[in-house]
C-alpha cells in the first residue's frame, strides 16, 4: 500500500475552501491542548468566515499520553484547554449530625470543596468566568464522578451520623439532565429510600424544566 499523508487540517481546508462553493469543510479531530487554544480559535474563525460559514470543527482533549510528553504539553491538564464554559451542576447535601457533634454550614461547603476541587459559583464577575471554567477544566468529572468524591469526605466526617447526596448536571446540549445519587448505607439504603426519598418530585426539585 501506498503511504497515508495526514495533511494539517486547517491548511488543508483553507485550499478546499478555495477551489469549492456549497461543500461543508469538515475536521476529523484536532486536539486543542496540542496547539494554541487561542490562535487555534483565530484560524478557524477566519476559515468559517471566508468560506461563508461553512466550517464543522471536531476537537478534543486527546487520549495518547506519548504525545503529549513528544510536545511537551501536561497530559493531566489537558482538560483545561477544551472546557469553554462552565455549565451549572447542583449537589444537595442532607445530613445527621451525631448527638453531641455539631456541624456548621461553613463546614458543609468545605468538604464539597475539598472534594470537588471547584469552588462555588455564587456570583461570579465577567472577568472572572474564564478563570473559573479554566478551574473546572483542570477538574474535570462526570456527576457519579462527583457524587463518589463527596461521599468519600463526608463518610470520612466523625461529626457526621448519616447523609445523603444528590448531584444533577444540568444540561446545556441535551433534553435531560444527568442525576446521581449515593447514600450513608448506615440509614439510607433501605427499601423506603426507593419508594419515597427517590420519587418524580425529588427528581424534579434538582433539574429544571424549559
Amino acid at each position: 500500500m501506498p503511504p497515508i499523508e495526514i495533511l494539517e487540517p486547517i491548511a488543508t481546508l483553507a485550499y478546499v475552501a478555495a477551489v469549492t462553493n456549497r461543500i461543508k469543510l469538515a475536521t476529523s479531530v484536532i486536539v486543542v491542548p496540542y496547539r494554541n487554544a487561542i490562535h487555534l480559535a483565530k484560524e478557524l474563525a477566519t476559515l468559517d468566515r471566508l468560506s461563508s460559514g461553512r466550517v464543522i470543527a471536531g476537537v478534543a482533549s486527546g487520549w495518547l499520553e506519548a504525545e503529549f510528553r513528544a510536545l511537551g504539553v501536561s497530559f493531566e491538564k489537558r482538560g483545561a484547554y477544551t472546557v469553554p464554559h462552565s455549565q451549572r451542576s447542583k449537589a444537595r447535601v442532607t445530613l445527621e449530625e451525631v448527638e453531641g457533634r455539631k456541624i456548621w454550614i461553613e463546614d458543609i461547603h468545605a468538604l464539597c470543596l475539598r472534594a470537588l476541587q471547584t469552588e462555588t459559583q455564587v456570583m461570579v464577575k465577567r472577568e472572572d468566568e474564564q478563570a473559573f471554567a479554566e478551574l473546572n477544566g483542570a477538574y474535570l468529572k462526570f456527576v457519579e464522578d462527583a457524587a463518589r468524591l463527596l461521599y468519600q469526605v463526608f463518610d470520612a466526617d466523625k461529626r457526621i451520623a448519616d447523609f445523603r447526596i444528590a448531584c444533577s448536571h444540568l444540561e446545556s446540549l441535551h433534553s435531560h439532565d444527568a442525576v446521581s445519587v449515593i447514600a450513608n448505607s448506615r440509614c439510607f439504603i433501605r427499601i423506603s429510600f426507593v419508594v419515597m426519598m427517590v420519587g418524580p418530585s425529588f427528581y424534579r426539585s434538582l433539574t429544571r424544566i424549559g
